[in-house]
């Protein structure tokens, strides 16, 4: 997956395997267990059988909890 500026496409939807690998995961369980804490959310469309994740809140995400955590 070629990775561009998430602020260009903020309605992009990727699979919990490219969200994986875009955060330096090796497999999507990791990405599960995000969207299991609340971190992500997860979509269900009706034309994918995969559950899809937004591009934008997958690039926003080392932000949020980098954030979370100084408080």
């Amino acid at each position: 997956m070629n990775i561009q500026n998430y602020k260009t496409l903020p309605d992009f939807m990727i699979t919990m395997t490219d969200a994986a690998r875009i955060l330096g995961y090796k497999d999507y369980r990791h990405v599960e267990k995000l969207i299991s804490q609340n971190h992500l959310k997860c979509y269900n469309i009706p034309t994918s059988k995969r559950p899809l994740l937004r591009y934008k809140d997958v690039m926003n995400l080392p932000k949020t909890t980098q954030d979370s955590g100084n408080n």
